[in-house]
């Protein structure tokens, strides 16, 4: 994707989000499957990712420095769902809103040169491009997951 759509992608994303504050409590804490997280928790899990690529990715792409090991996938996942387990709807979305936005600012910035650069994240090479790339089919994953059910 270019610079261009994953900026458009993010703020598709958010204004769907954000209609998500209007739905009921019941549908909110509803599993998006069988034994699977609900809606808050899949917005909740993705606050800490956001804010992990905000403080310990992008400022380290353009240095040419090693990226820092990213933390335990399902301890950062568990972490931002059980904020959203405890807190109302609106603050899970504000939070997720105010992170994101941030996140879409700090990618705004990035010159557009830099955008088919190659980062190394352990072992993987791939295009700074590509890295948003995936993190927007991530975005859509559970968007998908989340317009299955309601």
């Amino acid at each position: 994707m270019t610079k261009a759509q994953i900026i458009q992608h993010h703020q598709k994303f958010m204004n769907w989000v954000q209609t998500l504050g209007d739905l009921s409590e019941s549908q909110w804490r509803a599993p998006i499957s069988h034994e699977k997280w609900t809606v808050a928790e899949v917005i909740g899990h993705l606050i800490p990712w956001d804010e992990f690529v905000l403080h310990k990715r992008i400022p380290y792409f353009l240095t040419g420095e090693t990226l820092p090991t990213a933390p335990n996938p399902k301890v950062v996942n568990e972490l931002g769902a059980k904020d959203a387990r405890m807190e109302d709807s609106q603050v899970t979305l504000r939070r997720f809103l105010s992170t994101r936005r941030q996140l879409l600012e700090e990618i705004e910035q990035i010159e557009e040169l830099y955008w088919e650069q190659e980062i190394t994240i352990g072992a993987t090479t791939l295009k700074l491009s590509d890295y948003f790339t995936d993190l927007a089919k991530h975005d859509d994953h559970h968007a998908d997951q989340i317009k299955a059910i309601l």
